[in-house]
């Protein structure tokens, strides 16, 4: 992997913090390239040296935030039994949702195509798809296709990051929604073939 140059990423981090500002303030079809540059003191050309556009600006952040959030995934031989692996899945992804809650709610709020949401599914959905074919490898048995298991446990988890940042914000804790989401529906029965 190339290391980036430090100027680089002070830049691209100067001009991702002044958009995430001024989406806090104005819808983001309203902001300009100039209003970004002037936040984060950064002249217009240098935006486009790293930038074609805002829309480019607003997909790395969503790239930033997707990536941060999957760099907090354990290796599937960390769990005894998928069970295990889903409540620690649940309870990184609702804890780092909580944690950045301003940035979720402000790139999810400005990013109207569904974008954000489809590919932060999609990347969940893969994710837990390659951790269930791990456990189906160690003998454990599961009560429906791994892809729709996948598709349903991501779309559940997207479902409850909404409500937590909702209407749930002061009425769970992170490890209640966590507990309450393994609760609903077992994904396994967590028995090997003997």
């Amino acid at each position: 992997m190339k290391k980036q140059d430090m100027r680089t990423v002070k830049t691209r981090a100067a001009l991702s913090a002044a958009l995430m500002e001024l989406m806090d303030k104005e819808p983001f079809d309203e902001i300009k390239v100039v209003d970004i540059c002037e936040r984060a003191q950064v002249h217009r050309t240098t935006f486009y040296k790293h930038f074609e556009d805002k829309y480019q600006l607003l997909s790395f952040v969503i790239d930033e935030v997707i990536a941060e959030l999957s760099g907090s995934f354990a290796a599937p031989d960390n769990y005894e039994n998928p069970s295990e692996f889903y409540y620690a899945l649940l309870n990184s992804v609702i804890e780092y949702i909580h944690n950045n809650e301003r940035k979720f709610k402000l790139i999810a709020k400005n990013n109207t195509s569904g974008v954000f949401i489809q590919t932060l599914q999609n990347i969940l959905s893969q994710h837990i798809a390659e951790y269930l074919y791990f456990f189906e490898k160690k003998g454990f048995r599961f009560n429906a296709p791994i892809p729709l298991l996948a598709q349903y446990r991501s779309g559940g988890l997207i479902a409850s990051a909404y409500y937590l940042l909702g209407m749930g914000k002061n009425q769970y804790s992170v490890e209640e929604i966590c507990t309450y989401l393994c609760k609903i529906s077992k994904i396994t029965s967590d028995n090997k073939d003997e």
